[in-house]
């Protein structure tokens, strides 16, 4: 049985899923409304299975991931990514960083930019 846990933080939507069967641990994740990534790991024994799954569960409720509802039928597996308009970009608006620096400043700041 496979438990799913879905977090929301600023702007993403992310989803977090792990299945134990026997000796293998898959866990998938990404964001919600995509397939996602896999990755399939295997122990040498279901004990050790089990207590890797609950080690991973830990971390992932201790950084504010929260297990989804079971039922199934009140939200879809994987909601469409445009359900909620983006918020607004923090970023200032183009065109004005380097304008508004003195010229010397501005030679300075193209420099370091090219030679990173």
């Amino acid at each position: 049985m496979a438990r799913r846990f879905e977090m929301e933080e600023g702007g993403s939507r992310k989803f977090w899923e792990i299945a134990i069967e026997g000796h293998t641990v898959t866990v998938r994740y990404g964001r919600i409304g995509t397939d996602g990534q896999t990755k399939v790991k295997q122990h040498g024994t279901p004990e050790e299975a089990a207590k890797d799954a609950a080690k991973l569960v830990a971390e992932k409720t201790k950084k504010g991931y929260v297990e989804a509802s079971s039922s199934g039928a009140s939200a879809p597996k994987h909601p469409s990514p445009r359900a909620r308009p983006k918020p607004p970009s923090p970023r200032a608006p183009r065109g004005r960083g380097l304008a508004r620096r003195p010229r010397e400043a501005r030679g300075a700041a193209v420099r370091a930019a090219l030679h990173r």
